[in-house]
């Protein structure tokens, strides 16, 4: 059975890691980030424990405008993305929770 690891990286500096066994639908990512989703560009591997998982992460579409709290913790692991030298325009900052999940299985064919 095909098992999803699901994490929650908060403001506040806390991570929650959870399992389950099927693709977290949109309702459950809304209610991770408190609010509309959108997808986080390039932040496609996460390391937890010296273990390196590859997904997908999303925010909250409005954390910046509705004043959410700077998110540190997910920030960083979004910036160990991108390759050290990497040049932005804007200052790449990530406001309130964001969720990253990845199924257990890299090569599935999943169209969910």
């Amino acid at each position: 059975m095909k098992q999803y690891d699901i994490f929650v990286l908060k403001s506040n500096g806390e991570v929650d890691h959870v399992k389950q066994d099927h693709r977290p639908d949109l309702a459950q990512l809304q209610g991770y980030v408190g609010g509309y989703i959108e997808t986080i560009p390039h932040f496609e591997k996460l390391v937890r424990d010296d273990v390196e998982y590859r997904g997908v992460c999303f925010g909250n579409e409005e954390g910046r405008i509705t004043n959410l709290p700077l998110n540190e913790v997910a920030t960083k692991a979004w910036f160990d993305n991108f390759e050290p030298d990497t040049k932005f325009w804007y200052k790449p900052e990530l406001f309130g929770d964001v969720v990253f999940y990845t199924p257990d299985d890299e090569n599935e064919d999943d169209d969910a």
